[in-house]
């Protein structure tokens, strides 16, 4: 028995239950904290002399404490200088992330800083001055190893080092510039010209993983992608929101290393912000405001069933709920629809996690005999469409094609013609309560010309509820 194992014994059980839960507690906060963009820099006269007087107290500690005999040239202070500006700005917006308690995170490896201000060098050094300067929090990540039947090591769990401005790093930063998730765009700004807008994929190899490829940026096609996003995130700036620092959106594009690829799967929009959009949760979208209005969530029901259904020409029956089929819980059905267009393919198991979501989702456990097969064959009697995705033909890849397509067509229309605000989270849109109807107008429109089918809608938001 080890030493450990003698002081848990040692504990009461309520005691050993407490200690579990914080130890729960502090895995949620430290698995919800979000990639650090590292490419802000300061705008404002307040932020630069923040910046500055960073500058000088962080080469005055390097000197005093003799982990540096001299200062850095010239040319080497101005990368410095743009590194410890982007990390800060990271600190800063990332501090408002109430879900990781302020945490971010960033990989440690040379390859991770690429279309960033940061170099693997900077980031390291700025990780043990500002550590040991109070400035800043680390959170060391870990690596578990394992082997399957006796196979090579490989790593099984692990979590990367989390960050987060201290207490000492805010107040200096409060004493230059008002530091608020509505003032942060008006000290710091993303440099757009770090990480290209248009990001490509390959497909995902036998680990689940995708690459990124290259991605030729004189090809005319993703020199009018490019714009056309660069266009909409032109419009975002001229707008306010409680968000931190700027929506900024990028749109993810897969399976670019297959013969002949032409930009016509995948394309999801994706918030490179620090306070993303697109990875807040839902209990949070309806707190969102838009130049000071509260907003409301117009979503396409069963959005991606819809465009099956829609661009394989496949009548579909929208009087009742398309996730309910007899015998089985909404949930259940909704998250194995969902698995099964991931997969292109009928599931032959339950998906790994899928047991405990349902369990939380519904706060009981799920039945020992309810087998992913037998919820499959019930699934499909009542959408027989599902039969119809194929691996590498029609599957995740093609119906987020449309969908982003279809957003894409809703944002610049609104944007255009009626000169309307819209943040896109995946398959709906968030606009202010105002502009209700007009934007669900639109909404359903593209997405019946895109993908074939009227969608019905529903609208989120207790604000929206005025304008039913």
């Amino acid at each position: 028995m080890t030493q450990v194992d003698d002081v848990t014994d040692a504990m009461a059980p309520e005691d050993i239950a407490k200690q579990r839960a914080e130890s729960r507690q502090i895995r949620l906060l430290l698995e919800a904290a979000r990639m650090a963009a590292l490419r802000h820099h300061p705008v404002s006269p307040e932020a630069q002399a923040l910046v500055d007087h960073l500058m000088d107290i962080t080469e005055s500690f390097e000197t005093d404490s003799k982990l540096k005999t001299r200062r850095r040239q010239a040319k080497h202070r101005v990368t410095f200088r743009l590194a410890l500006g982007a990390l800060l700005a990271d600190l800063l917006g990332h501090a408002f992330n109430v879900e990781s308690d302020g945490f971010c995170h960033r990989a440690m490896h040379s390859g991770s800083y690429d279309d960033t201000y940061m170099t693997e060098d900077h980031f390291k050094w700025l990780r043990k001055t500002w550590t040991n300067m109070g400035l800043m929090e680390i959170r060391r990540g870990f690596q578990s190893m394992g082997s399957v039947f006796g196979g090579p090591l490989v790593v099984t769990r692990g979590m990367g080092a989390r960050h987060r401005a201290t207490a000492a790093l805010m107040e200096l930063a409060g004493t230059y510039l008002e530091v608020s998730p509505t003032t942060l765009k008006d000290h710091f700004q993303p440099n757009r010209n770090l990480g290209y807008a248009i990001v490509l994929k390959t497909r995902k190899d036998d680990d689940g993983h995708a690459s990124r490829i290259d991605i030729d940026k004189s090809d005319p096609v993703v020199q009018l992608l490019a714009a056309e996003l660069g266009r909409y995130n032109d419009f975002l700036h001229d707008h306010t929101f409680n968000l931190g620092l700027q929506p900024d959106f990028s749109r993810v594009f897969h399976y670019g290393n297959d013969p002949g690829y032409s930009f016509n799967k995948g394309g999801r929009l994706n918030d490179r912000a620090l306070t993303s959009l697109t990875s807040l949760e839902r209990e949070q979208r309806p707190h969102i405001t838009i130049d000071g209005e509260a907003t409301c969530e117009i979503d396409i029901k069963a959005c991606q069933l819809t465009i099956l259904y829609g661009i394989t020409e496949t009548p579909m029956d929208q009087t009742h709920d398309p996730y309910a089929v007899p015998g089985i819980s909404r949930d259940v059905v909704k998250k194995l629809v969902v698995a099964a267009i991931g997969l292109e393919g009928a599931p032959s198991r339950w998906p790994d996690g899928f047991k405990k979501e349902i369990e939380k989702l519904e706060k009981k456990p799920m039945p020992k005999n309810l087998t992913c097969r037998v919820v499959w064959q019930k699934v499909v009697q009542v959408h027989p469409v599902l039969h119809q995705l194929q691996k590498g033909v029609l599957g995740w890849a093609e119906l987020q094609y449309k969908e982003s397509r279809m957003l894409m067509a809703t944002l610049n229309e609104l944007m255009d013609t009626h000169g309307v605000v819209a943040l896109p989270v995946h398959d709906c849109i968030i606009v202010p309560v105002s502009q209700r109807k007009i934007s669900e107008e639109v909404f359903k429109r593209n997405f019946e010309e895109v993908c074939g089918l009227e969608p019905k809608v529903t609208v989120k938001g207790l604000e929206a509820q005025v304008f039913a």
